[in-house]
């Protein structure tokens, strides 16, 4: 009966330590696929502010600038919850397709609309089921600024097709460091997503 006994309290702890060592491997890919996408829209979006000013469109040189920094805060984000799950990774960064500005304007639209219909909500939702909170803090994070990526591409793109140039698009602009959270220069004096102080931002505006 002792061995009996014994043999159920192993048996217990064994299944304890085999719960307590899993790791949320699904979401874990989702890390992985969610850093290499934000990696190569940073990637990208640094190159259509650099075509934007040869094309002497400041402003969205200025925006483009903005959000290549909000997407190198998401893939830092998304890095550094892969490490505190014992992962190491290192995004693959893919060749950049170049056009025109507006032609720029519309892909990244694109980009974002993406994330925010299909891949972050089903990644949210992988998370919840694999109880991966910090994995869960940092998509969130993104889903949200991508989403205002979204209408400030729309709005640019909206100015430049009736306007024929980018003297109306917004000038300057900010980023929150921790959630790369994106605002027009002095609209808000502390992140509306994580609640840091304006003061932290970085910003951004063609000289």
């Amino acid at each position: 009966m002792k061995k009996i006994k014994l043999f159920a309290i192993l048996a217990t702890v064994a299944i304890a330590l085999v719960s307590c060592s899993s790791k949320p491997e699904k979401t874990i890919e989702n890390l992985k696929s969610a850093a290499t996408g934000e990696a190569n829209a940073s990637e990208k979006y640094a190159k259509f502010a650099q075509k934007a000013e040869a094309d002497s469109m400041f402003n969205i040189a200025a925006m483009f600038r903005a959000t290549s920094e909000a997407e190198a805060v998401h893939k830092a984000n998304h890095l550094k919850v892969l490490k505190e799950l014992g992962v190491d990774f290192s995004p693959k960064i893919e060749d950049v397709n170049i056009t025109t500005t507006l032609e720029n304007l519309k892909s990244a639209m694109k980009g974002e609309d993406y994330e925010v219909s299909n891949m972050y909500p089903e990644f949210i939702k992988i998370a919840e089921q694999e109880k991966a909170k910090k994995a869960l803090t940092s998509f969130d994070f993104a889903i949200k600024v991508e989403s205002k990526h979204s209408q400030f591409y729309n709005e640019a793109i909206s100015l430049i097709s009736s306007e024929g140039n980018d003297l109306n698009v917004n000038k300057a602009w900010e980023v929150c460091p921790i959630c790369g959270d994106t605002y027009k220069k002095g609209s808000v004096k502390k992140c509306n997503i994580c609640g840091t102080d304006a003061s932290k931002f970085k910003t951004f505006t063609f000289p």
